[in-house]
Formats: structure tokens, C-alpha cells, sequence
């Protein structure tokens, strides 16, 4: 197992050290109020994405019946061509503006996410990270030679990262249903009924997880949102970024264990054999990188930070520090949530994620109120680390009854 999650990670990390250089060249070069306006597009999208696929995918970890499997693909595709389309007038129709961009990536969004779940299932994750790996250079250079020819252009940034996403994930299905041998005809487009009765076989994932992760999402991606109202995009550039450059190499690291986690629980208890013994060598695992991973950044984070970009995004650092109890429980117990989905108890995950979307907006007000973002962070950051706690030992419990139920 470790020689899987170490040789995942390397791969995971590579991309997004390729991605951080990048995106941390191109920021220099664009600004960070460019960069910010980057990011409320992508807020937009990301909150939308989530509502997309009526959190569907998580059926690929729960249905034992692949025949099913290349219709919930279609189901899933028929959710976000229609959600896309309807949020595209609704922001169109409020004045928002790139709509076409936000519906894009709404889609593109979907699509990968679904796709990554079938290869998962599938026990293909090595598939998915390499492509990732593969296409992280591709975007950050198309930022920098558009500088070169158009100069700093919002425009431009959000236009490539939209259409080079779509392409990506299109390319990416089409690979993956050639290597599963999945061949679909005119009448797997039209089997309504079908799709009818995998919607209502999975409601749950829709009524719970979907709706969890869409409050979830809104929690984290309102607040760039808001700190662009409030106090212009220059300080939701600096948001995006800590998050950018904090989170997301956290988030790939821990999306590669978690990927390996559901995988497994998924197959235990298909089998039913025990997993407390498995989760334990996992928490641990994760609370050592994560003490490892504290150490380094106040060691040596300022620095790192003012090499990736400059001088100017100096205030990233306190926004990082900020958001560390957050990172920490992350890492801890993100992966360990699969459980929830794997045992079908969406209700518990809908509750957490209810809570960090009231906390998220009670924080950020306070930040509103104070005209001091960085309160608002703080504040947000550690009842996230409480919340997440709480609901990390509920799923270790959920996984000690299952083992003595089987014993």
C-alpha cells in the first residue's frame, strides 16, 4: 500500500509542482487583481459543477452491477448539459458577466469528475493522474505566450483556462470508455425509464452528498465572491492564491489517498471484510505528513512564497498561516469521509457540510462588518478544523460497527 499511495503522490505532487510554478510565473506577470477576476469565474463554476452531476458519481463505488454503469454516464451527462444551460441564463440574466466561460467549466467540470469516479472504481487511478500530469504544463504556458502576444488580458486567462478544461476532460472520457470497451448506441441515449429508476435508486447521493457538497463548495468558493465585493479583487486574488498554493497540492496529495481508500472500503465491504485495522494505518500515515508538512512551511513558507511570486503577494503568507487549522484537518480526515458514501449515510456528510456553509457565512459577515477579512479567515478556518474533528471520529465509529457486526 505504501508503494502505491508513495508512487500516486509522486505523480499527484509532480503535476501540481508543475502547475504551482507556473500559475506562480503567470501571476507575477498578470497581476493579482487579473488573477482575482480568474478566480471569481472560477468560483462560479465550481459551486455550479457540483450541482451538475447530482453527485451521481458516487454510485460507481456503491452499484455492483457494471452493466449499469454506462448508463449512469448518461444520466450524469443529461444532469449537467441541463444544469449548464439553466445556470448560464440565471447569471446571464443577473448581469454576470463571461457566462459562456462559467457554463463551460461547469460542464468540463462534471465531466472529469465523473470520468475520474468510473476509473477509480475501475481501480485505473495511476490513468487519471498520469493524463493530469500531462496536461498540467499545457495551461500555464497558453497563459504565458498570451501575455507575450496580448499583454495582460482577463479576457484571454479566462477564455484559455475554460476551452483547454473542456478539451481535457472530453479527450480524457473518450480514452477511458475505448480502454472499458463501453460502446453506446441511439437507443442507450433514449432508455428513460432506466434512467428514471437509477435516479431514484441513488436519490440519497442526490438529496444528501449533492447538496452537502454544493454547500460545501459554496462555503469556500462565496467567500472569493464576497472579498471581491467587499474589498476588491486584489484581496480575493490573495484568497484564491493562498488557496491555490496551499490547498490544492494538499488536495491532490489527499485526493490521491482518498481515491485509494474508497477503492479499497468499497471492495472490503463488497466482501465483507474488516477495514478499522486498514483506517488506522491511514490516519496515522496522514498525521505524520501532516506534522512533517507544519514544520517545513514555518520553516521555510515566506521564502518559498516570495520566490513563487514576488513581493507583491507578500499578504498570502498570513492568509496561509490562517487557513493552516483548516489544511490540518484536511489531511487528517478528508479521505476517511468516503465512508459516509460507501455506506450510504449522505444524511451525516449533508448535516457537516450544512454547519461549515453557516459558519462560513457567519465568519465572512463578521469580515464585513469589521472590514477586516483576515478575522473573518481566522475564524472560519478553526471551526472548520472543530466541525471536521467531530465528524472524522463519527465515521471511525461507523467503520468499528461494521467490524463487529461481521466478526
Amino acid at each position: 500500500m505504501i508503494k502505491k499511495i508513495s508512487k500516486l503522490s509522486f505523480v499527484n505532487i509532480l503535476a501540481q509542482i508543475i502547475s504551482i510554478v507556473g500559475f506562480s510565473v503567470n501571476s507575477q506577470l498578470y497581476g493579482a487583481e487579473i488573477i482575482g477576476g480568474l478566480f471569481v469565474v472560477l468560483s462560479y463554476s465550481s459551486i455550479m459543477s457540483i450541482v451538475s452531476s447530482g453527485y451521481l458519481e458516487q454510485a460507481f463505488f456503491v452499484e455492483k452491477n457494471e452493466d449499469f454503469f454506462k448508463y449512469l454516464l448518461l444520466l450524469i451527462f443529461y444532469l449537467s448539459v441541463a444544469i449548464s444551460i439553466l445556470t448560464g441564463f440565471v447569471l446571464f440574466f443577473i448581469g454576470v458577466g463571461y457566462v459562456f466561460f462559467i457554463m463551460s467549466n461547469i460542464f468540463s467540470g462534471c465531466l472529469l469528475k465523473t470520468i475520474t469516479s468510473y476509473n477509480i472504481s475501475k481501480n485505473r487511478i495511476m490513468f487519471i493522474s498520469m493524463a493530469k500530469l500531462i496536461f498540467a504544463p499545457i495551461i500555464p504556458l497558453l497563459y504565458f505566450f498570451s501575455y507575450k502576444i496580448y499583454g495582460a488580458n482577463e479576457s484571454y486567462v479566462i477564455a484559455i483556462s475554460a476551452i483547454s478544461n473542456l478539451i481535457f476532460s472530453i479527450l480524457i472520457t473518450f480514452i477511458s470508455l475505448k480502454a472499458f470497451q463501453v460502446k453506446l448506441n441511439l437507443r442507450d441515449f433514449l432508455r428513460l425509464r432506466l434512467f428514471k429508476l437509477l435516479f431514484k435508486r441513488y436519490i440519497k447521493f442526490t438529496t444528501y452528498s449533492m447538496t452537502g457538497e454544493f454547500m460545501r463548495t459554496l462555503a469556500f468558493r462565496a467567500p472569493t465572491i464576497v472579498l471581491e465585493k467587499y474589498f476588491g479583487k486584489e484581496i480575493a486574488g490573495f484568497y484564491g492564491v493562498a488557496n491555490r498554493i496551499l490547498l490544492m497540492p494538499i488536495m491532490v496529495f489527499v485526493g490521491t489517498i482518498s481515491q485509494i481508500y474508497i477503492q479499497k472500503i468499497s471492495s472490503f465491504k463488497k466482501n465483507n471484510q474488516r477495514m478499522f485495522k486498514f483506517t488506522k494505518k491511514i490516519i496515522l500515515i496522514l498525521t505524520v505528513l501532516t506534522i512533517l508538512g507544519m514544520f517545513l512551511y514555518f520553516a521555510l513558507g515566506k521564502q518559498v512564497l516570495i520566490l513563487l511570486l514576488g513581493k507583491e503577494f507578500i499578504p498570502v503568507y498570513s492568509v496561509i498561516i490562517a487557513l493552516l487549522p483548516y489544511a490540518v484537518s484536511i489531511v487528517i480526515y478528508n479521505p476517511i469521509f468516503s465512508v459516509y458514501s460507501v455506506f450510504e449515510k449522505q444524511e451525516y456528510l449533508f448535516k457537516m457540510k450544512f454547519f461549515i456553509l453557516v459558519f462560513s457565512f457567519v465568519t465572512f459577515s463578521f469580515s464585513v462588518i469589521y472590514k477586516d477579512f483576515m478575522l473573518g479567515l481566522g475564524l472560519f478556518s478553526i471551526s472548520l478544523f472543530v466541525v471536521y474533528s467531530l465528524y472524522g471520529l463519527k465515521s471511525i465509529n461507523i467503520i468499528r460497527r461494521y467490524d463487529k457486526e461481521i466478526n
